[in-house]
């Protein structure tokens, strides 16, 4: 199964607006996941035309509902053209548990951008590994244990900051979500 890059791909899912006399329904689509550029503004088009069949010209039949189904046909093609709503972000933690997005989140920048959920996810298993083994956390040898288990199933691109960083935003967690 080929692994689907982030950066070259967009979740995003778009809004329907149907009209029928003093009914109407306003949701969304389904969730697509695009390659970045032009293909969701397209999609986005597509949508808007069928916004303008089903929404638009029986929509000003509904005087009694202040035109509550016209304002929502309008609302559905603005964002269509405007390439959908994207969810990527939400549909991407969906997969993590809380902590490790928060853990991800509160990387310092240098950090977020060389490493994935992924990685944060593997590092935090391995701490809690060391934790249980371990009384004195976030230390030398702490970091060495993660580094060394890392090399261990393949991931040599991280180093001493990016785990020094993941435990900075530990301690960040910690600090604020003591009860």
């Amino acid at each position: 199964m080929n692994k689907i890059e982030p950066n070259k791909h967009v979740s995003r899912y778009y809004k329907i607006s149907v009209n029928f006399g003093l009914f109407y329904y306003y949701y969304n689509s389904k969730t697509f996941r695009l390659r970045k550029g032009i293909l969701p503004y397209l999609l986005g088009f597509l949508y808007a035309l069928l916004n303008l069949f089903t929404g638009l010209f029986w929509g000003f039949l509904g005087i009694l509902r202040k035109f509550q189904g016209l304002r929502n046909t309008f609302k559905a093609i603005s964002i269509n053209l405007n390439g959908g709503e994207d969810i990527t972000k939400l549909d991407t933690e969906s997969n993590f548990d809380k902590y490790t997005v928060y853990i991800y989140n509160n990387l310092d920048r240098a950090s977020s951008n060389d490493m994935s959920l992924s990685d944060v996810e593997i590092i935090l298993e391995i701490q809690e590994l060391y934790s249980e083994m371990n009384t004195e956390l976030f230390t030398a040898a702490n970091t060495d244990f993660i580094l060394e288990n890392l090399s261990k199933v393949n991931i040599t691109q991280l180093n001493e900051t990016h785990v020094q960083s993941v435990f900075h935003a530990m301690e960040i967690h910690d600090r604020y979500n003591q009860n």
